[in-house]
């Protein structure tokens, strides 16, 4: 919900398309939401995009919305 939100452009999250386990986070756990479009089987990285999720080749250099750990 906090990343539907969100209302600009287009943004990485941190979301890949992995072989055999569907999507999952950068951290290794499994994405449990909304379903990622996709429009080609080469779109490994997924994008927000809006209002939804949306697959996305990974090369693309969006802005990324991320977490990170306090040092």
């Amino acid at each position: 919900d906090l990343f539907k939100s969100i209302q600009t452009e287009c943004f990485w999250i941190g979301l890949r398309n992995s072989t055999g386990s569907g999507w999952i986070w950068e951290d290794g756990s499994i994405f449990n939401g909304t379903k990622v479009l996709l429009n080609s089987p080469v779109q490994h990285c997924a994008v927000l995009m809006k209002d939804h999720f949306q697959a996305s080749s990974c090369e693309v250099p969006f802005p990324w919305i991320c977490e990170k750990s306090l040092r």
